[in-house]
């Protein structure tokens, strides 16, 4: 939702959907009130419908993100009962008192009780108390997340695409998921032989960023664009632009490169403290996902942000005498360290110092914290 990569997309999207009322374009999603009558696209007002069958928990990163918002109806401000605010009703824009907050820059309300009057002496202590109640990610980006009744407790956080398509997967009957039986071809097993309620699990632990969860979806769902598809496509010799080498399956990037190999290789010394187990063809491909433990939750953590380094930089065009496997290197260590810093500055923020060292700073491999400040050894 606040990619700046996307600024120009949303536009188009928001023009799309258009403006109704006081709520503009796709923040139609934030509203309890039902606006698909109003969106003419099919394809938007369907997958705004499918949105709002599900309930989805938003959390935005910063107050500027929705400060311009209307606040009526909208899911983030609630009532001590869960309940929206609806608009004040008999009152036009005319004869309504100025204190009246409209939008969320307008809150809270700096007026003294005594001066209100009517229903506005317990609306705007109520719309005031339900502000202070938003909670925000303090991160780059907002953040949703979906429970699905129809399975056993699974939690799913990311953007918009990432909970958009999780809610699709949901709609979708488990024996036309292709991509599950090319799965269970590559790596030679039965249909049934991958406990995928187990492996959706994990991916969206919380314990993972949101962009890397993204990455790791796309690459298990065979979601992506790559020289082994391209030459099928007749657009491309197929070759893997970082190790030179022909692509011979779509899940080239991610299980046979031998950047990835080498960049494993690098790491074997961290992954193999969490668990001294093989790497093997099945974790490259979903992480460990059986008898789950905290140890084996922080290697998936380094794995899937190896993943996500190496298939974001698939494409990186590499100059003769350059070390790709160093770039690479120093890439995955950078969004370490970077992930870690940012996840202990909202743990300080929340008083959850502890949790995040037992989460994160297992047997110090990553860092410890001295002070009550974060050293990282990465």
């Amino acid at each position: 939702m606040t990619c700046k990569h996307l600024n120009f997309a949303r536009k188009v999207v928001n023009r799309i959907i258009g403006n109704h009322g006081n709520i503009k374009g796709l923040k139609t999603i934030f509203y309890k009130k039902d606006l698909s009558r109003f969106i003419k696209n099919s394809f938007y007002k369907n997958a705004y419908s499918l949105w709002k069958k599900n309930k989805v928990y938003y959390e935005p990163c910063n107050f500027n993100i929705i400060k311009n918002d209307w606040i009526y109806d909208h899911i983030l401000l609630t009532d001590d009962d869960g309940r929206v605010f609806k608009p004040p009703g008999y009152y036009t824009d005319d004869n309504m008192p100025h204190y009246v907050p409209k939008y969320f820059k307008d809150l809270p309300v700096q007026v003294p009780l005594r001066d209100l009057r009517g229903i506005f002496r317990t609306l705007i202590p109520n719309l005031n108390r339900a502000f202070h109640k938003i909670q925000y990610t303090n991160n780059e980006q907002d953040i949703f997340s979906l429970t699905r009744e129809n399975e056993k407790i699974v939690i799913t956080k990311g953007i918009f695409k990432v909970i958009y398509n999780c809610i699709l997967e949901s709609k979708i009957n488990n024996t036309s998921k292709i991509w599950e039986q090319k799965w269970g071809v590559e790596l030679n097993m039965p249909e049934d032989g991958l406990n995928w309620e187990n492996i959706w699990k994990v991916v969206h632990n919380g314990i993972v960023n949101y962009k890397v969860q993204s990455s790791i979806w796309e690459m298990i769902h065979r979601n992506f664009i790559c020289g082994y598809i391209l030459k099928q496509m007749h657009k491309s010799d197929g070759v893997c632009k970082l190790c030179n080498k022909l692509e011979r399956q779509r899940t080239h990037i991610f299980m046979n490169c031998d950047i990835i190999n080498y960049v494993y290789n690098h790491f074997s010394n961290i992954i193999t403290i969490f668990d001294n187990s093989v790497l093997s063809q099945k974790e490259k491909a979903f992480g460990i996902f059986e008898q789950m433990n905290d140890k084996k939750l922080l290697r998936n953590y380094t794995t899937f942000i190896i993943r996500h380094i190496i298939y974001r930089n698939r494409n990186m065009v590499v100059n003769r005498g350059v070390n790709v496997q160093l770039i690479l290197i120093n890439k995955v260590k950078q969004f370490i360290r970077n992930d870690l810093i940012n996840r202990f500055d909202i743990a300080k923020f929340k008083n959850e110092v502890l949790s995040f060292k037992e989460k994160y700073l297992i047997d110090e491999v990553f860092g410890k914290i001295e002070n009550n400040k974060l050293l990282l050894h990465i």
